[in-house]
């Protein structure tokens, strides 16, 4: 979820569009190997070794990144593509003086220097081989020196400041290898409003630098000598990021053997947000384990972010970063179910993007989708402890039995049915959709709707054994819309669940 788009306000916006008539669809045709998986080769990272510091008097990262790569493409590469996201970021919100740079790439197998070209985004990057071809099956380490501003916004990549101090979101800062794919690298645009991530798993050793007081939170394990270096560990991860910031506070829980880690601000009345976020983590992860499959990490890190003043979130392995300000300042009004419900959609991520991966720019449904549905209609209907804390801080009357029959998150599907009655697809690209907020209705919206009318064509049983064999299939891979139609279509191939997949998919962009 990008920080800002808000579940509730989708209800009330969609209520408000127009009715279109309710059409039968033309069977879809699902013969065998319809949805045959894409299988062609890739370039594999074998790990990042990373060593970066944080210098908080200029508000500057340096990093050092070394890459191991292996060819196995089939084809032999004259150049090697990588993604620098922060420098689309500076280019929109940054001033004249910041920047992103990638200083220089070093094939370490030949020492020598590689010309630097930048793609047409200006997060794409290439390091040109020369004459050092990497041929199929070899082997390549690279090493990026990179300089990067951090911006002063509220956001995913940036810092905040305020009299207590500052506190950095630092991701889609680090460069990493772009995915190569059917000949060619993945060039998809920075998106603000979503996400333009497509990475396999790999690993992380990341030592990291900033002033000895600063508490820091990031994918993987930490560990701080206590002077200001922390060493991170991260195993089979597709993106990272970390959280560094001098006036965080920590809490730690358990749910289902995992670590679970509640960074919040350590100032003002913090209560309410404090138990609402390592509580919903702690439901969540207990939900989602027993819905899909097991958590893949030993360790979840839960950040109170400054987004602004609305519930916003965003997600990355092993840590999520949930909108905290309504909480403690005199402006914000916070609505505590929201909150509630914004942890278990970033939490939901951990199971659909960090462990079951796809193409966040063309086929964002994939994580957005389940994401939503994680929020809504199992945490949503499932009355836990930290659901129920919510509302009544609200002051909502309910009992846990009235919030278990869903009557507002079922109620919610029903509009969505009369209001997008007719065929509405929701796995194109980024680019085809006529607008953020269009964007916003499909992927998230739209793709939880999916799943729920799939759901109940299928019937629950079937529907759940299918998703877990989906999660368990893809398990720390990569999938697209066509590998889960086939595991759905596995278990049931009916006319009524062809007519919900053809309302929902565009074969165009299968």
């Amino acid at each position: 979820m990008k920080t800002g788009i808000k579940r509730n306000s989708k209800k009330i916006v969609v209520i408000m569009l127009s009715v279109a008539m309710l059409v039968v669809f033309a069977g879809f045709n699902m013969d065998d190997n319809a949805y045959a998986a894409d299988t062609t080769g890739t370039v594999k990272v074998d790990n990042y070794n990373m060593a970066v510091q944080l210098n908080t008097e200029k508000n500057v990262l340096n990093e050092s990144i070394t890459v191991r790569l292996v060819n196995n493409t089939g084809n032999d590469l004259d150049r090697v593509c990588f993604r620098n996201f922060a420098a689309s970021i500076i280019k929109q919100k940054g001033t004249s003086e910041e920047s992103s740079t990638v200083n220089s790439i070093i094939d370490a197998g030949t020492g020598s220097k590689l010309e630097v070209k930048a793609g047409d985004d200006t997060s794409v990057v290439y390091a040109l081989l020369g004459s050092n071809t990497f041929k199929n099956g070899d082997t390549m380490t690279l090493k990026l020196d990179c300089t990067t501003s951090v911006p002063k916004v509220n956001d995913r990549f940036g810092y905040h400041q305020n009299k207590y101090g500052k506190l950095y979101n630092l991701s889609f800062c680090f460069p990493t290898l772009s995915m190569y794919k059917n000949g060619k690298w993945n060039e998809n645009p920075y998106f603000d409003d979503g996400e333009s991530r497509s990475a396999s798993c790999t690993d992380y050793h990341v030592t990291f630098k900033a002033p000895s007081d600063y508490t820091v939170a990031a994918t993987g394990v930490e560990s701080s000598d206590g002077n200001g270096t922390t060493e991170i560990n991260a195993s089979s991860i597709r993106d990272f990021a970390i959280v560094a910031g001098n006036y965080l506070k920590k809490e730690t829980a358990t749910s289902d053997g995992v670590t679970i880690n509640s960074y919040y601000f350590s100032y003002n009345k913090n209560k309410n947000y404090e138990k609402l976020a390592i509580g919903s983590a702690i439901d969540s992860v207990k939900m989602f384990d027993r819905y899909f499959g097991k958590y893949p990490y030993s360790e979840l890190d839960v950040t109170q972010a400054s987004f602004g003043y609305n519930t916003g979130g965003m997600e990355y392995p092993g840590l999520v970063m949930i909108g905290g300000d309504d909480f403690v300042s005199a402006k914000g009004n916070p609505y505590y179910e929201e909150t509630a419900l914004t942890v278990a959609h970033e939490v939901g991520h951990e199971w659909f993007f960090a462990t079951v991966g796809n193409d966040e720019y063309k086929e964002a449904w994939l994580d957005e989708g389940f994401a939503s549905y994680c929020e809504s209609l199992i945490y949503g209907t499932s009355g836990c402890k930290s659901q129920m804390k919510a509302l009544k801080l609200d002051k909502v009357n309910t009992t846990v039995k009235n919030v278990r029959k869903g009557k507002a998150a079922y109620g919610y599907m029903k509009e969505l049915n009369k209001a997008h009655a007719g065929k509405y697809y929701i796995n194109k690209p980024v680019s085809k959709y006529s607008d953020s907020y269009s964007y916003s209705e499909h992927v998230y919206a739209g793709g939880e709707l999916f799943i729920y009318d799939l759901k109940t064509a299928m019937g629950a049983g079937d529907f759940h054994k299918a998703v877990k064999e989906y999660y368990q299939d893809y398990y720390l891979k990569e999938a697209t819309t066509k590998d889960f139609l086939n595991v759905i279509t596995k278990y049931d191939n009916s006319k009524k669940v062809k007519n919900v997949i053809n309302r929902f998919i565009d074969k165009k962009y299968l």
